[in-house]
């Protein structure tokens, strides 16, 4: 039998704190993720499906995508004249 996978948007997490550090060749990223799990909204899935998406995820060699809001500082300029 085979799974289906699908792509879901997470919401309800917060960044409770972020560093990048020197690593051998490279500089590496950690970001740590924090939510009230009332607060975690996951589509037509629940809660147990995301915990197991992370278990997959940590376990496996599957990136994780994020998205998030940015501001451009040029438009920001361009809107103030």
């Amino acid at each position: 039998m085979s799974e289906t996978v699908k792509k879901q948007a997470i919401t309800g997490f917060k960044i409770m704190k972020y560093d990048s550090r020197k690593a051998r060749d490279t500089e590496k990223l950690r970001i740590i993720l924090e939510a009230e799990v009332d607060q975690i909204s996951c589509g037509n899935y629940k809660i147990g499906d995301v915990l197991g998406a992370f278990q997959h995820h940590q376990s496996g060699e599957t990136d994780v995508g994020l998205s998030v809001f940015m501001t451009n500082s040029d438009d920001s300029d361009k809107d103030a004249s």
